[in-house]
């Protein structure tokens, strides 16, 4: 396996903050969000967080990465 390289000043610039003002979360109350629905949620945000975590090992001095 070779060298991973990876930017991780491309990455901030490509990446942000999610933007929450448009979310009316009073309605999940009469509209609550079905439960296949939040277990598909759950699954992407462990995946996204592992990303970042994994993103971040990317700057090791480590010739050689295996990923994770």
């Amino acid at each position: 396996m070779g060298t991973v390289r990876f930017d991780i000043d491309a990455y901030k610039r490509r990446t942000g903050r999610l933007d929450l003002d448009g979310i009316d979360f009073g309605a999940f109350v009469t509209q609550p969000v079905p439960p296949d629905a939040l277990r598909c949620l759950r699954y992407m945000h462990d995946v996204e967080y592992h990303t970042v975590a994994s993103c971040a090992s990317c700057s090791s001095p480590l010739p050689t990465m295996i990923p994770t």
